[in-house]
């Protein structure tokens, strides 16, 4: 994570709008990116843990049932959810589009400003 928010705020500083998809299961990793990105965004994909089950499209969920893998997050190693968001996407109550449209909205908020 340290390495994501040290290019994406490289990047940042010559104007250059950064998205990263980064599962980041502590806070504090999370907190540090934000002190080094400026207008740091975070969007929090939330969905109860039956929900990631049945869609598993890479079956990381079987694998894990199965005894095949470990260390998943918010299975059996910790995650850490964020304590206020700038967007809280909510899965299993809005569609994918509904969500994105949420992301771009704030973003365009904060490049105009």
């Amino acid at each position: 994570m340290r390495r994501i928010a040290y290019i994406a705020g490289l990047l940042t500083k010559h104007d250059i709008v950064v998205l990263v998809c980064a599962v980041s299961p502590f806070r504090e990793a999370r907190d540090q990116a934000r002190q080094h990105i400026r207008r740091f965004i975070e969007v929090f994909v939330d969905a109860p843990l039956h929900v990631c089950e049945e869609r598993d499209p890479n079956g990381l969920y079987r694998r894990f049932r199965a005894g095949q893998i470990n260390h998943v997050a918010g299975v059996d190693d910790p995650y850490e959810k964020p304590e206020d968001p700038e967007v809280h996407c909510h899965t299993d109550r809005e569609t994918v589009a509904q969500s994105a449209a949420n992301v771009v909205d704030l973003a365009m908020r904060y490049i105009l400003r």
